[in-house]
């Protein structure tokens, strides 16, 4: 119908979790043409279309697949250590990926290294030193650090590195002194108790 100007929307019909468009959605059709040519999207995956407006018959888009922007790789840590104690392994593995500027996983197998964010940046206070495998290959896009400890207490900023794509910083996490067991009192005076009687006992952490 070349008669029609109507203003037509895109959606998504099915795709992704998550995914959405985010920009390009609508236009203006032009002696009843509508030509989409700055869509975008966040997520990578399979989409179907659909494209309406105020009054006509909506239609669908065969199924297409948007894959990540491999000109836009990056770092991200996805996981960051929480509160850990000094010298121990940490609780939560650190995960670190190769992303989009979406945060696509991208299939790169980049030698990620992680070390202590610089102090002056003022989230790091700790003068502790990163103990453990420091440096993973990643596996399509990902690396996971399951051993790393530090050696003193204090605010910690972990950053991961590659030779050639940006960093990424974790959140600040503390590492804290392990309560130590130093004194324990005798149950009592007497030599020996009856078993299923209670009896007092007092411990001393520090």
């Amino acid at each position: 119908v070349t008669s029609d100007h109507s203003v037509l929307t895109l959606s998504v019909s099915s795709g992704p979790t998550g995914g959405t468009i985010v920009s390009g959605a609508t236009v203006n059709a032009t002696d009843g043409l509508a030509s989409f040519t700055n869509v975008k999207f966040n997520i990578a995956g399979t989409y179907v279309l659909a494209v309406a407006d105020g009054a006509l018959r909506g239609a669908k888009s065969k199924s297409f697949q948007i894959v990540p922007d491999v000109s836009q790789e990056q770092l991200t840590i996805t996981r960051s250590p929480v509160t850990t104690l000094v010298a121990r392994t940490f609780s939560t593995s650190v995960v670190a990926k190769v992303t989009d500027q979406f945060g696509n996983v991208i299939n790169n197998n980049s030698a990620i290294t992680l070390s202590i964010d610089n102090p002056t940046n003022g989230k790091t206070t700790g003068i502790g030193t990163l103990s453990g495998t420091k440096t993973i290959v990643a596996s399509h896009g990902v690396a996971l650090f399951s051993n790393l400890s530090l050696t003193s207490t204090g605010t910690y900023t972990l950053m991961a590195a590659d030779a050639s794509l940006r960093n990424s910083t974790a959140s600040s996490f503390e590492v804290v002194i392990s309560p130590v067991l130093t004194t324990m009192s005798k149950p009592g005076v007497a030599a020996s108790y009856t078993i299923g009687r209670t009896f007092s006992l007092s411990t001393q952490l520090r």
